[in-house]
Order: C-alpha cells, then structure tokens, then sequence
C-alpha cells in the first residue's frame, strides 16, 4: 500500500471511529451489571479476516448480551446487528452489546454485517435467528 494510499485508510478509519461512537453509546448505555438474580445469557461473536464467526446465530427475542471480539490479526472491524453497532474494533479488541429489558428484537431474521467499507462485498456478513426464549436448549452454566 502506498503512503497516500495507508493515510487514506488512516482518514477513513478515523472517520467511521468518530461516526460510530454516538451508536456505540446507545448500545452501551446501561452496560452496569444488576444485583438481580436473573442470569443474562451472553454470546460469543469472532471478528475474523472478512468472516464472522459463527455466521449464523440464533439469540432469543429477550434480554442477552453480545461479546464482540476482532481476532483478526491485522484489519478493524465492527459489528452491525439489530440496528445496533460496535465501535470499530482494533485487531484484539472486544465489546459487549447488552439487549435490555425493553430493547428485544422480534422473532425473526435479520442480518449482521461488518460496516467497514468493503467488508460487507468481501463476505463478512451472517445471519441473526431471533427465536421466542422458550425455544432455545438450556445449558447449564
């Protein structure tokens, strides 16, 4: 990559980082943990080189959270999903997305995607299966 074309990527980079944090803010507004007795179930979610693992994804129509890891060793990355985002994530670095009570998606497909110009085209897309709660297998904590 040439030097006009890294400060290009630098810019761009910059840009979408600053255009995200007001989405991120509202994705994490109320991160704090509750003192209540109901457990969240929380989902993994791997940022790969122009992949997301896994790339299907089946959550429940309630309360959840979302930990959004980049592995990728060399690209950012972000996550969109249920009209939700992460932040553009640096190589290594994760975020958690908190559902809330009174933030559920509906049953239904939806798809989740990375919005970093070009990775979308390059196949870092997936699908999101939000399902009633009472349909997923409970597994034990």
């Amino acid at each position: 990559m040439t030097e006009r074309g890294l400060h290009r990527w630098r810019h761009l980079v910059t840009h979408l980082a600053i255009a995200a944090l007001p989405l991120a803010a509202i994705a994490l507004s109320g991160c704090s943990k509750s003192a209540s007795a109901d457990t969240v179930p929380v989902f993994q979610v791997r940022l790969g080189h122009y992949t997301i693992e896994p790339a299907e994804l089946t959550l429940p129509a309630g309360r959840f959270e979302l930990v959004v890891t980049n592995v990728d060793a060399q690209l950012p990355h972000s996550l969109v999903l249920l009209k939700r985002s992460t932040q553009v994530l640096a190589p290594g670095q994760s975020q958690t997305l908190v559902v809330k009570a009174g933030q559920e998606p509906t049953v239904g497909d939806y798809v989740m995607f990375c919005d970093v110009p070009g990775h979308q085209q390059m196949g870092q897309k997936g699908v999101v299966h939000v399902v009633d709660a009472a349909t997923l297998p409970t597994t034990a904590g």
